[in-house]
């Protein structure tokens, strides 16, 4: 993972990814994407995933939670 600002900086990053993807990965499916973050750049890999994971499981927990209804 990557965390930059800007999406010109976005898109030469994932190209430097991608040139480093054996071809081996990108055969069965591993593939780079962008995604908008709240993150800011230059934040730490590790911790931008940990950060991203967390983010997603509370999304995915609120997603699963009934509907309250509003009388």
């Amino acid at each position: 993972m990557g965390v930059v600002k800007g999406r010109l900086n976005a898109e030469a990053t994932m190209r430097q990814f991608e040139v480093g993807q054996s071809s081996e990965d990108r055969q069965i499916g591993w593939r780079y994407f962008l995604e908008k973050s709240e993150l800011m750049a230059g934040t730490d890999p590790q911790e931008a995933t940990h950060l991203r994971q967390m983010e997603l499981e509370v999304r995915e927990s609120e997603a699963l939670q009934p509907p309250t209804s509003v009388i």
